[in-house]
Parts: C-alpha cells; sequence; structure tokens
C-alpha cells in the first residue's frame, strides 16, 4: 500500500524539483539583470519583463510610493486605458495594491469571483470582462523596515497558489526592491552632485552680473535644471510695495501673467517667510480663484518661495510642474538656495545702483551748490565791499559832539558786521570746495616761527578783551625751520582754533599756541583752560553745522579746519589740556603739517 502511494507521489515531487531548479536558475539571471540596472526605470523594466517570464504571469506592473501616492513606473501587459488610471493611485483606495502595501505583505485572489467580492468598488470600476487577471498577486518592496511601493502580477486564468508559490514571489520581490533601492541612492548621488555643479554655476554667474537681468536668467535656468521643470518667473515688489510684478520668466503666456500678476501668498511687511509648496493646484483652497488659469496654462503642482534679504521680502521665485507633484525635502532645499543667491544679488545689485544714482544726484547737487555760491559770493562781495568803503569813508567825516559819536558806533557796527558776512562767505565757499573735493592749496616755504607769531598777533586784540593771557613756544629745533604750505590757509586754520579757545576760555586766563616737532613734520596745537571738550564729542565737533551749545555760531569752522589740514596731508585732534599736576584744565586742539608735500 506504501509502496503504491509513494509510486504515485514521485512524478508531483519530481515535477516540483524540476520547478525549483528552474525557478532558481530564473532568479539567478533576473538578478545579474537588476544587478546592472543603475535607474529605478530600468530597475522597472528589468522586473516587469524577467517577472512575467520567470512566474508566468499575463500582467505585471511596478508602483512605487511618494507621499500619500503609489506611482506607475513600469508595467507589462497592461492596455493604454489601464496604465492611464492606474499612473497615480492613492494610498487610501481599497484596493490589492494599496492594501498590500498598508498592510506590508501579500495580498492574493486566485480567482475572479475572490477579486469581486474582496473589491467590490473596484471591480465596478474594472470589471473582469475589461481585461483585468483572473488571478493576481501583489506584494510590498520593502527595505530596511521602509515600503518602497508594490509589485502586482497577474495571470489569465484561476490559479491555486501553492506552498512554493508565494516564497518564490516574496524572493523576488525582494531582490526587485534591493535595487530599487540601490537605482535610488544611485540617483539621489547624481542629482546631488548636479544640484551642487549647477549651484556652483549659478554663484559664479551672480558674482559676475552687472545688471538685474544677467542676475534673473542664471537664477532661472539653474532653478529649472536641478528641479527638472520647464517653467519658473521671478516678480519683485513695485516701488511702492503693493504688488508683486514679473521681473523674468520662462514658458509662461501673458495671458496667465496677467491673470496672476499681484498675487502674493504672504503680507508685503511679512519677516522672514517661509516657502508654499503646493503639489496639486486643485486641492489648495487658497488658490481656488486661479484653477480655471492653472488648467489653461497645465499647472499642476506650484511653488513659491521666498526672495528676502535680512528678512526683509523682496519678491518670490516662483516654480511649475505640469501635473502634479509632491516636492521633496531636497527639492525645496535647493529652490531656497537658489531664491537665497538670488535675493542677495537682487540687493546687492539695487544696492549698487542706488550707490550709482546717489553718487550722481550728490554730484549734480555739488555742482548746484557751488554754482549757488559762486554766485551769492559774486554778488554779495560786491554790495558788501561798497557797504565796508563807504562806512569807512563816513568813519571820518562823521562831525563832532553825541550825535556824530552815536553815527559814528553806529557805522563801526555796519562795517563790522559786513566783515563778519564776508567771512560767512568765504566759509560757505571753503565748504562747498572740500565737499567737492575741488579745495584750493598754494604751497610755498613758510617759517614756523613766523606762522606762531603771527597767529599771536592776529589773536591778541580778541583776547585783550576778556583780560586773556596770549603765550607761544616753538621747539628749539623749529626756530628757522620751513614747511611746505599754503601759510595763508594755515593761517586760517590757527586764527579759527584761537578763536574758538578765546570765546571759551574765562576772562582772566591763559591761551597758548605751540609747536613741536612730529614724526618728521610740524605740530601745532592751541590749549585754553575753559570747561574742555567731553571726550564722546571730540570727533562730532568737526562735522558741519556741529556748534558750541552756549557761545553760538553756524558749526563751520573746525569743519574748515579739519578739510585744510587734510588738503596738507596732516591730521587734526582734540585732547585734554592737562596743568603741571596732570589735571585737566580745559581742551587742545592739535594738528600737523608734514615738512615736504605728500
Amino acid at each position: 500500500m506504501t509502496s503504491a502511494v509513494e509510486d504515485a507521489l514521485e512524478p508531483k515531487t519530481g515535477q516540483r524539483s524540476r520547478q525549483a531548479f528552474d525557478r532558481l536558475v530564473a532568479l539567478q539571471t533576473v538578478t545579474t539583470e537588476l544587478a546592472s540596472a543603475l535607474e529605478q526605470r530600468c530597475v522597472a523594466e528589468v522586473t516587469v519583463r524577467s517577472g512575467v517570464r520567470t512566474v508566468g504571469a499575463v500582467v505585471a506592473g511596478v508602483w512605487l510610493t511618494r507621499g500619500d501616492e503609489a506611482r506607475l513606473v513600469g508595467s507589462m501587459g497592461l492596455s493604454d486605458e489601464q496604465r492611464a488610471a492606474t499612473a497615480r493611485l492613492r494610498l487610501s483606495d481599497a484596493a490589492p495594491l494599496m492594501d498590500s502595501i498598508r498592510l506590508r505583505k501579500a495580498v492574493i485572489a486566485e480567482s475572479v469571483d475572490e477579486y469581486v467580492k474582496r473589491y467590490p468598488a473596484l471591480a465596478k470600476r474594472f470589471p473582469p470582462c475589461g481585461g483585468v487577471p483572473s488571478a493576481l498577486a501583489s506584494l510590498p518592496m520593502v527595505v530596511d523596515g521602509n515600503v518602497l511601493g508594490a509589485i502586482m502580477f497577474g495571470w489569465g486564468a484561476t490559479r491555486a497558489f501553492d506552498r512554493d508559490d508565494l516564497p518564490y514571489l516574496e524572493i523576488l520581490v525582494g531582490h526587485a526592491a534591493l535595487a530599487f533601492e540601490r537605482a535610488r541612492l544611485f540617483e539621489e548621488e547624481h542629482r546631488a552632485r548636479m544640484r551642487t555643479e549647477i549651484l556652483y554655476e549659478l554663484a559664479s554667474a551672480m558674482m559676475r552680473a552687472d545688471s538685474l537681468d544677467a542676475i534673473f536668467e542664471p537664477a532661472l535656468d539653474a532653478v529649472c535644471r536641478a528641479l527638472a521643470v520647464d517653467r519658473a518667473s521671478i516678480l519683485l515688489f513695485d516701488d511702492r510695495r503693493l504688488h508683486m510684478r514679473f521681473c523674468a520668466w520662462r514658458g509662461l503666456s501673458a495671458a496667465y501673467r496677467r491673470a496672476v500678476e499681484g498675487h502674493s501668498p504672504w503680507q508685503a511687511d511679512a519677516i522672514d517667510p517661509t516657502p508654499i509648496l503646493v503639489g496639486d493646484v486643485t486641492r489648495e483652497p487658497t488658490l481656488a480663484r486661479y484653477r480655471d488659469v492653472f488648467e489653461v496654462e497645465c499647472v499642476g503642482a506650484i511653488g513659491f518661495v521666498p526672495l528676502c534679504y535680512e528678512g526683509k521680502l523682496l519678491g518670490k521665485f516662483v516654480i511649475y510642474a505640469r501635473q502634479p507633484r509632491a516636492f521633496g525635502t531636497d527639492d525645496l532645499r535647493v529652490a531656497v538656495t537658489v531664491a537665497t543667491q538670488l535675493a542677495q544679488a537682487i540687493a546687492r545689485r539695487k544696492a549698487e545702483e542706488g550707490i550709482v544714482r546717489a553718487k550722481a544726484a550728490a554730484e549734480a547737487a555739488a555742482l548746484q551748490r557751488e554754482s549757488l555760491l559762486a554766485m551769492v559770493a559774486h554778488d554779495l562781495r560786491n554790495p558788501l565791499g561798497v557797504a565796508q568803503l563807504k562806512s569807512q569813508v563816513m568813519m571820518r567825516q562823521v562831525p563832532e559832539g553825541d550825535l556824530g559819536q552815536k553815527l559814528k558806533r553806529d557805522l563801526e557796527t555796519i562795517y563790522r558786521n559786513t566783515l563778519h558776512m564776508g567771512r560767512l562767505i568765504d566759509d560757505l565757499v571753503d565748504v562747498a570746495a572740500i565737499d567737492s573735493a575741488h579745495l584750493s592749496i598754494e604751497r610755498a616755504p613758510a617759517g614756523v616761527k613766523e606762522i606762531v607769531n603771527e597767529a599771536l598777533d592776529l589773536a591778541r586784540p580778541l583776547a585783550e578783551k576778556k583780560r586773556i593771557r596770549m603765550t607761544a613756544g616753538v621747539a628749539s629745533g623749529l626756530s628757522e625751520a620751513q614747511i611746505s604750505c599754503d601759510r595763508q590757509r594755515i593761517m586760517q586754520v590757527l586764527s579759527n582754533l584761537t578763536g574758538n579757545a578765546i570765546k571759551f576760555a574765562p576772562d582772566d586766563s591763559e591761551v597758548e599756541i605751540r609747536a613741536i616737532e612730529d614724526d618728521g613734520g610740524v605740530r601745532f596745537s592751541v590749549a585754553d583752560e575753559g570747561p574742555g571738550i567731553p571726550v564722546e564729542d571730540r570727533e562730532r565737533v568737526f562735522e558741519q553745522w556741529t556748534c558750541g551749545k552756549k557761545k553760538g555760531g553756524i558749526g563751520l569752522g573746525l569743519f574748515i579746519a579739519r578739510g585744510l589740514v587734510h588738503a596738507h596731508g596732516g591730521r587734526i585732534w582734540i585732547e585734554s589740556n592737562h596743568d603741571a599736576a596732570g589735571r585737566d584744565r580745559g581742551a587742545l586742539v592739535a594738528f600737523t603739517v608734514p615738512r615736504e608735500r605728500e
């Protein structure tokens, strides 16, 4: 009896052994072919072709997961209608493929009846008479716990899966999963290398750009290449920051630009806004008003990337995909990098253009100011000269007596004020010359001692009114020394410094003028015993229109003095004046003049 059973089972056992051997050989062939496939597209082709051949299926398809979808990447035996209908499937759908991905295990339907019973809604959509296989198996591709997608095989007749079928399919799908993962890593490395090269080229182009147009084109090219899209645009706020306007674009119609121009997903005053990536424009409620426009323009996905510089929103960089697309982390990183470089380049270029405009405006204003001052100087000096001369003549002709004395005092007041107005005119002309770098310096040899003594003589009459003692000192090595300078201009500086010292010094105090050697030049200084100048104000007082808080003036004297000293190649500064015990007792203003012209 036992022998009869063994004889009956021996053909089946031999058939199974031969089938196992054939499958092993086929599996080795598939493994070899998969090893040579470097891209996911090639892996998909090998998988469906070899899978159909080795398991005897009539149809096969490979879907890879991306976000909440599974996308068809390769198929064999499916009709055009079936490929179009299953190109993008939602993971939430009730279908063998989705169940195998969600459950992470094989899903099998051995007959049409089982398929219809388990998936009635799907059977209505794809009825058995419409080309649905009689038996099917869907298996997930899992690598290191991550589901990459699923592979589905279909057979033309009812099939009872035996104990060897499912393990073999799982091994085959496992090899395919490893090949897909290897191809994914290869493609990511290749893509990362390509994107790095693109970003490097973009940075180089940005540095060479000499206009905004030269900035826009490389940015559009970089993002289109790096993200594998054929359309992109750059929009910047108008001058009033009310609307974003198209500045550059690629592949967009004029009608589309008119329809969406002005749109911004962020407020104009937003600080460091974040990118907004919309994988499917038909599902985004905030873009509902543009759905018809998107449909006409064939926009399936869109990404808004802010152009920000130092936190301020300048505009946006927009990328477009023709089909719905799940933007990945790498896509976002590339888009943000391009936008950052673009925003910096735009800000830099606008700043450069602003500087050029400001410089041109300043030069124009300086020319206008010089022309005005020249006209004022010419038109005012003549009548002032006449007034000075007339007042001098009239002072000599006033009659004796009280009335004459009063008249003389009035004439002296007129004379002094005309002199003061003349000095103001001279100061304004000097300020304009300093601002425009047109200050005239006529150098000639001048004795240091003679300069100090002349400054002392000129200051004495003013000092005597306040009973201030004027003293002077010249270092022994400078008694016969000369410097190359514009003597009149140096006297102008010293007159300003001594005048300020006398103005601020108390009555019955002392003002000293000194000259000492200083690193190959001469250092002149004027020291007083007044209230001094706070350290925090010692630079500010050399600016235009800065004057003492209590003594009045228009604040041009030290500004002019600094311009004159700098024109001689020297420097000017303020420090504290110390007495013999080292105590502060006023201010000391010093300046240097090189002995030889620099």
